[in-house]
Order: structure tokens, then sequence, then C-alpha cells
């Protein structure tokens, strides 16, 4: 990760207004910040990596908000960043609400996609939201009525 981590650095200084550099450098500190928060034997050997996790957590969704911004809010990137944040808030749950936003807003944006609809459904059962959960599936479902992700997602909410 470091070498890509400065290879994208590398691409941004070339072309610092590219939005797709900055979301992909917004992916790899994620990633960074998920391993961080999670590595069990830097937590066995005493040492406390949830201050380099929560750095690297706050660089990705800076580095998100940026190419957002150059992107002019694309769907992609929406996407992409609601993906990152969701990541994010194995780090620290505050992210988590971001990514709520963030997937609200895609709605906004495209109103007729249902993957946001699925994404905020899977983000809701995740924190005991069935109800809202179900209400976000079946608006994937009217907009795709065969959309089997949705269709299982709603299935389990009902058990």
């Amino acid at each position: 990760y470091p070498e890509a981590v400065e290879e994208i650095k590398r691409a941004i200084t070339n072309a610092p207004r590219d939005p797709r550099y900055h979301m992909e450098l917004s992916k790899y500190y994620s990633d960074l910040a998920v391993y961080f928060a999670e590595d069990k034997q830097l937590k066995k050997r005493g040492e406390n990596d949830d201050d380099i996790a929560y750095n690297l957590a706050e660089m990705s969704e800076k580095e998100g908000v940026l190419a957002l911004r150059l992107g002019n809010n694309n769907f992609v990137f929406l996407q992409d960043h609601a993906t990152n944040l969701v990541k994010l808030g194995q780090v620290d749950s505050s992210f988590v609400n971001t990514a709520i936003n963030v997937l609200r807003e895609i709605k906004l944006v495209s109103p007729t996609h249902p993957k946001a609809r699925v994404s905020l459904a899977v983000i809701y059962i995740a924190l005991g939201e069935e109800e809202k959960a179900r209400i976000e599936l079946r608006e994937a479902l009217n907009l795709k009525p065969d959309y089997k992700r949705a269709k299982e997602l709603l299935e389990q909410t009902k058990i």
C-alpha cells in the first residue's frame, strides 16, 4: 500500500484537478485505516494504532470530499465515497452517519438508481433499523423489480 499511495500522490501532482486520483487515494487511505484498526498482532504487542487508523480515516474522507468537489458530485464518486465511509465505520462509527448522508444525496442526484437504496438498507440492517431497511428495499424493487440483492435482503429482514 505505501508504494501505491506514493504512486497516486505523484499522479495527483501531475493532475491535481483530476477527481479520479483523489478518489483512488481516498480508497487506499480507507483500506489502510481499516487495516490499522483491525491489526490484532499490533494490539497483542500492546501497540495502539487507533490514532494512526483514525488519522488515515480522516485523510480518506478529506480526499473523498475533494474528489466530489472536483467531480461535481458525480454519481460514481458519490457511490465510491459512500463505500469508503461505510468501511471507515470500522474505525469510528461517526463515518457511518456520514455515509448515510452521502447515500441520501445519491438518491437525490439519481432518484431512479436502486443501488443507493440497497446500500442504505445494508447500513440500516447493520444498525438494527430493519423498518427503514425494508422501506429502502421496497423502493429499490419498485425501481428494479428483478434486483436480486434487494429481494434477498428484504427476505432476511422478514425473518
